[in-house]
């Protein structure tokens, strides 16, 4: 079976998680990642990058 979920983006909310990732640089992000210690922290890391991923393709139309 095909199941496709539509998934209504709230703007406002996906700028919010971004904008906590957009000011910081490729040494600080490297800084971040390396500070990760435990799996919860990992997972949550993961979790933000997803968000990521889904807005980008939500507002590049990349699924259609």
């Amino acid at each position: 079976m095909d199941y496709k979920i539509d998934i209504k983006v709230n703007p406002i909310k996906e700028s919010y998680k971004l904008s906590q990732l957009y000011g910081l640089t490729h040494e600080q992000l490297d800084t971040f990642v390396d500070g990760l210690s435990t799996m919860a922290d990992y997972k949550e890391a993961f979790r933000k990058a997803l968000h990521v991923i889904l807005y980008l393709v939500k507002q590049t139309r990349l699924d259609e």
